[in-house]
């Protein structure tokens, strides 16, 4: 279970396999470092620079580090974790399928697991909380809709597919008989997109539900952190640095 309040500490993490990243993924210097943050009411993990200097952006590349590098400083530094920022002229997506395994036991929900068949020649992975999971693959989204939450399911259960200006979270734990490398998955993409965004699931797939809810508050937050100025946002809002500002 993912702690809400902060005298409970962060959420327990996986640590990082290295071997299990495709090497596709680690060849590109597109990575960053994460550490847990209490924001507005919940844990999250803004992106940090391997280099130690401050809050990564999802859109500026010179804030990202090479798989190596990252590497190194989430060992140095005692983070949490690494990331893979999507960028807008490589060819990957990430779909993150959240809130829908029990750590302990291992069980998926029906709704994820058959969001995982469709995508099982593809990378796929085990979440660094393990109560989701990440699927990379080649592709583009036929829109532009990014997070839906899954109706009846648990609180925080949601999709979330994106192409660009996004980081994912990487954890190496690489599920039983899933591939090593990231492979063309456009077609799955295409079917999964038009059953949860355009309502077009023959009954099979994830229940819509257009109706946002408060596990939405972070995809609102992307768009600052994303903005222009992201990085100023992310200093002052996931880091508390208030140097820049005027203060009491």
């Amino acid at each position: 279970m993912v702690a809400d309040a902060p005298g409970a500490g962060p959420p327990v993490t996986l640590p990082v396999e290295a071997a299990g990243i495709p090497d596709d993924v680690r060849a590109l210097p597109q990575f960053v470092v994460w550490a847990w943050a209490y924001r507005d009411h919940r844990w999250c993990k803004p992106p940090l620079r391997a280099d130690g200097l401050g809050c990564a952006a999802s859109n500026d590349a010179s804030t990202w580090a090479s798989c190596d590098e990252a590497l190194a400083a989430y060992q140095r530094r005692n983070l949490d974790g690494i990331g893979f920022a999507i960028a807008s002229d490589d060819s990957f997506f990430f779909i993150d399928v959240d809130d829908c395994r029990d750590p302990q036991t291992g069980d998926v929900d029906p709704w994820a697991a058959r969001v995982l068949e469709r995508f099982r020649h593809t990378y796929h992975e085990v979440s660094p909380s393990a109560t989701g999971f990440k699927i990379l693959g080649r592709g583009k989204p036929p829109g532009d809709q990014h997070v839906h939450p899954i109706a009846g399911a648990r609180p925080r259960a949601k999709v979330e597919i994106f192409d660009s200006i996004k980081y994912t979270t990487l954890s190496g734990h690489r599920l039983p008989g899933a591939p090593a490398t990231v492979e063309d998955a456009q077609a799955a993409l295409d079917e999964l997109y038009t059953e949860l965004f355009l309502g077009q699931d023959g009954g099979n797939g994830p229940r819509p539900c257009p109706v946002e809810g408060p596990h939405d508050d972070e995809a609102r937050l992307d768009r600052p952190r994303h903005a222009r100025d992201g990085a100023a946002f992310c200093r002052l809002f996931d880091a508390g640095d208030l140097s820049g500002h005027d203060h009491d």
